[in-house]
């Protein structure tokens, strides 16, 4: 992976073969395009942990699920690429978490049982 053309050209055969397989990867193709360029545009010939994290995190402020998606679309290319070339790093799972941000969830201080229309609530422990 010595160049954008090259991973350029891994690209168009992994989504290729992801393709031939029956996915239809529409939004994992223009992600690990805008993947690629971005890695071109900051000068890393190899893709990393490192580089994967910093472009799924775009835009600032995104959501935790966008980024998610983002990440889990690098993965996969990284562990095709890990099976051409040793040298890249095939990204751990849960590096991001699916699912609402917490800064978003709004959790009441206080809960009743039973709320005013008769419903029982339930608590989860994390």
């Amino acid at each position: 992976m010595s160049t954008r053309r090259s991973l350029r050209l891994e690209l168009d055969h992994y989504l290729g073969l992801r393709r031939a397989l029956g996915f239809k990867l529409h939004n994992v193709g223009r992600l690990l395009g805008q993947f690629v360029d971005y890695l071109d545009e900051h000068g890393v010939h190899v893709p990393a942990t490192e580089s994967a994290l910093a472009w799924a995190t775009l835009p600032a402020g995104a959501s935790s699920s966008w980024r998610a998606i983002r990440l889990s679309a690098v993965r996969g290319f990284a562990a095709y690429l890990h099976s051409i070339d040793p040298s890249v790093e095939v990204l751990p799972a849960g590096l991001i978490r699916h699912g609402p941000d917490r800064a978003t969830l709004r959790v009441p201080t206080t809960l009743s049982p039973t709320l005013s229309c008769g419903f029982r609530v339930t608590m989860w422990s994390h």
